[in-house]
């Protein structure tokens, strides 16, 4: 059941906030913030595609523009939300996981995502208005955090 709620509400989303923390412990200095806009796209049934666009604000240096494609999949069964990184285009897609149920208004994913010596994992918390989605990011030289917001 909360799939599909989280699911509904992915489909509204329209604009988004994200803050990165690096750890001290972290050399990748990853500080900072960034907004932006979402357009939802229904690629087809039970597939919505995220192009985001916005500004990355870091703690150090200038501000940049940034731009994502993430594709949401909805298990037809309902158990699960897969999430891809469009990086490649959408013929070759970087999975990232899927997110399942863990309480309510809560998903998390099921494997982290594995990525060289990194791993990859998120937990979203929604509600009526918003999304949020923390991933955390560790490994030998990595040790980072990012929350979006997205409403």
């Amino acid at each position: 059941m909360d799939v599909q709620k989280a699911w509904t509400r992915l489909r509204a989303v329209q604009e988004l906030t994200f803050e990165a923390r690096s750890l001290a412990t972290s050399n990748t200095g990853w500080n900072g913030t960034g907004t932006g806009v979402v357009r939802v796209e229904t690629a087809e049934p039970g597939v919505i595609l995220f192009h985001e666009r916005g500004t990355w604000t870091p703690e150090v240096g200038r501000q940049t523009t940034f731009t994502n494609v993430f594709r949401w999949t909805i298990d037809p069964d309902g158990p699960f939300i897969r999430l891809e990184h469009l990086r490649f285009g959408p013929d070759h897609p970087v999975y990232l996981f899927d997110l399942v149920t863990v309480n309510v208004g809560v998903l998390e994913s099921s494997e982290p995502h594995v990525c060289r010596e990194d791993l990859y994992a998120a937990r979203m918390e929604f509600d009526e208005q918003t999304v949020r989605l923390r991933w955390t990011i560790n490994g030998p030289r990595k040790a980072e955090t990012i929350s979006y917001t997205y409403w």
